[in-house]
């Protein structure tokens, strides 16, 4: 082929390229738009413009509500929050709701309940009012008939698109009982009828602290506290009680069942306090709630607020040990014998780390003993208080004077210049059902821990001897078997 047929040829099919690119894929996407635009119900408008939006409930209740800041405050039939997401999710609807068919020369409105009885939903964009039709379903397609406000025009579009705007008075309506920053959180006040707590956060290291009541001052747990206050953070209502209500306003001025206020770092316009009261509901199983200042009580229901913690002790920091258990490089367990006299030493057991696993000196271990034991040490947890200090109750009696068992975990092996101690805990008695007392190095309290810990811990020498130690391997076999 000569060159100036191949050059004519190139640019022939270069050409051919650029009209399918810009025809059939720019071309093609920019159609696409178009008539995605032209069955819009509502063209141009866009969610986050509609200002305003009227409609009559499920429950046939004539509601309004307007966007204020980022959310939405509902007009009518109640003063009160809207909820975001659903009402979001109209606004939504609204904007890009597109038609699946227009029907050619319509009948009279009422032929598709687009008449007096029709679900009307009208909204504002700027200083114009639009109004979207809602009318009864088709024969067949899983379709509803929709019409504009001003206009004859009968349309169909798919049932889902327009579910939004089937919704109750209750579904509108914010369900968050409690509303705030915990960032700002720097006090918490939790009352019950047996008793309350405070619980306070530093200022310098951010870490929370029991107040209040004196005997438990101290660290508090921090899981807890994240607990409590994520779990306020999500608290909804299953539904409300709106004023006058004189019967649920007696009820709520019962004994509480929870009470809980929130101190708040200083942000101006807002409170430095709001607080929670929740009672009985003696009608249903939820909880009636008033929260802040407001006068809707809030029906909870008993799951929600039946877990939050109702006792001191869940509060308080119950760490005996925390450690990260790959630190571990060497424990030893110290056993005392009660059954001698105190003049006896302690027996002593060392176990060290290597690389297939642990090694107990002479003493074989059974397998995933020990290193059972050192991921329970790791994050070991009181389950209750038996003394705020040694003093308050006879050692000897609880099994720790001296310790039945103490056990010390270290950073480094033997040898090793300043062996960090990561954890030394000296357990006592263990009491059937109970649970086995238990006191932390340079802690004044005496706790007790989980009875089924007994399984990780050897409680006593006896203990260890038996249900830690590998059983010793059988004899050899010296029978010489006879020649047949």
């Amino acid at each position: 082929m000569q060159p100036r047929n191949a050059a004519i040829l190139f640019f022939v099919a270069a050409a051919l390229g650029a009209f399918v690119y810009l025809y059939e894929i720019q071309g093609g996407a920019t159609r696409d738009a178009a008539e995605r635009e032209s069955r819009r119900m509502f063209p141009g408008v866009e969610p986050e413009g509609i200002a305003f939006m009227a409609l009559r409930t499920r429950d046939d209740r004539a509601f309004e509500a307007v966007r204020e800041g980022e959310g939405w405050l509902i007009q009518s039939p109640i003063a009160f929050a809207g909820d975001e997401v659903s009402l979001d999710a109209m606004a939504s609807a609204l904007a890009n709701l597109e038609t699946d068919a227009a029907i050619d020369d319509p009948a009279k409105p009422e032929v598709y309940g687009l008449g007096d009885n029709a679900g009307w939903v009208r909204f504002r964009v700027g200083g114009e009012t639009f109004g979207l039709g809602l009318g009864a379903d088709t024969p067949v397609g899983g379709n509803v008939y929709v019409g504009r406000e001003g206009s004859d025009e009968v349309f169909t579009v798919p049932s889902f698109r327009v579910s939004s705007f089937d919704r109750e008075l209750s579904d509108l309506r914010d369900k968050r009982v409690f509303g705030f920053d915990r960032t700002r959180v720097e006090r918490i006040v939790v009352g019950w009828p047996e008793g309350s707590v405070t619980v306070e956060r530093g200022a310098d290291e951010g870490e929370w602290s029991i107040a209040h009541p004196a005997h438990a001052k101290g660290p508090a747990d921090e899981a807890t506290i994240d607990g409590l206050l994520s779990d306020l953070a999500f608290l909804r209502a299953a539904d409300f009680v709106d004023p006058p209500n004189a019967e649920a306003n007696a009820a709520i001025g019962g004994e509480a069942f929870i009470t809980l206020r929130l101190g708040l770092e200083a942000a101006e316009g807002d409170p430095l306090e709001i607080g929670l009261r929740a009672v009985e509901d003696s009608d249903s199983d939820d909880f009636l709630v008033r929260a802040g200042e407001g006068t809707t009580l809030f029906k909870v229901s008993r799951g929600r607020l039946g877990e939050l913690p109702r006792e001191v002790f869940a509060y308080r920091f119950k760490q005996l040990s925390q450690f990260d258990v790959s630190d571990v490089k060497a424990f030893e367990l110290e056993f005392a014998d009660t059954s001698a006299t105190s003049s006896v030493e302690p027996v002593r057991v060392r176990v060290e780390r290597i690389e297939t696993g642990w090694r107990a000196g002479g003493a074989e271990w059974r397998p995933g003993k020990a290193g059972g034991l050192m991921s329970e040490l790791a994050k070991l947890e009181a389950i209750s208080v038996l003394a705020e200090a040694g003093e308050e109750v006879s050692l000897g009696e609880l099994g720790l004077e001296p310790p039945r068992v103490v056990v010390r975990a270290y950073g480094r092996r033997e040898g090793e210049a300043a062996a960090p101690l990561l954890a030394e805990v000296a357990l006592g008695r263990r009491d059937e059902g109970v649970g086995i007392v238990a006191q932390a190095a340079g802690q004044s309290a005496v706790y007790r821990i989980d009875e089924a810990l007994a399984d990780s811990f050897p409680v006593d020498l006896a203990a260890y001897e038996a249900r830690f130690l590998a059983p010793p391997a059988p004899p050899p076999d010296d029978r010489v078997d006879e020649a047949p």
